[in-house]
């Protein structure tokens, strides 16, 4: 569930820290509560997660993933997206209810991964359709067809092809 139950300490939140993070931190938490004490810190088995892949994919369906699996490496786990998929309406839900949208452009075209959350178990992703694309051709420096959103102008486009060539 993403925490180390830790004797006398309780649990401790990890979900999203990286083998580093929790190493150090495990530390520092003993090294302050307990007198005399050394901690050594090693990982011996990760456990599969089970999530539901459904939507505009080649293979929905449900999957065992790793513990480290985004929500861009789970489209791998179902054979990647249709022809008709949007990449700017994926879904995650989680169990108890919560939505989190995810705009696949962000990691492609902006390289931001703050929306490419690692998936849990129990979650599902939903990926939507759309007919919204565009062709970009001509002096720009990444000719290719893009998919747009409501309120998108021009200029979005033409920032999604890197801008004018030249």
């Amino acid at each position: 569930d993403g925490s180390i139950q830790f004797p006398e300490l309780g649990p401790i939140s990890v979900a999203g820290d990286t083998f580093k993070e929790v190493k150090n931190r495990l530390k520092n938490l003993v090294n302050n509560s307990y007198v005399g004490v050394e901690i050594d810190v090693s990982l011996a088995e990760l456990s599969a997660k089970k999530i539901t892949i459904i939507g505009a994919v080649d293979k929905p369906g449900v999957y065992l993933v790793n513990p480290f699996t985004t929500i861009s490496n789970s489209l791998a786990y179902a054979g990647g997206i249709s022809d008709y998929a949007s990449l700017r309406t994926i879904k995650l839900i989680k169990p108890w209810g919560e939505i989190h949208n995810f705009d696949l452009y962000d990691l492609l075209i902006k390289g931001e991964r703050d929306g490419d959350i690692t998936v849990g178990a129990g979650d599902t992703i939903i990926v939507g359709t759309t007919t919204k694309f565009i062709s970009i051709l001509g002096a720009v420096k990444r000719e290719n067809v893009y998919e747009y959103l409501d309120g998108e102008n021009v200029s979005d486009i033409i920032d999604f092809s890197l801008g004018f060539a030249g």
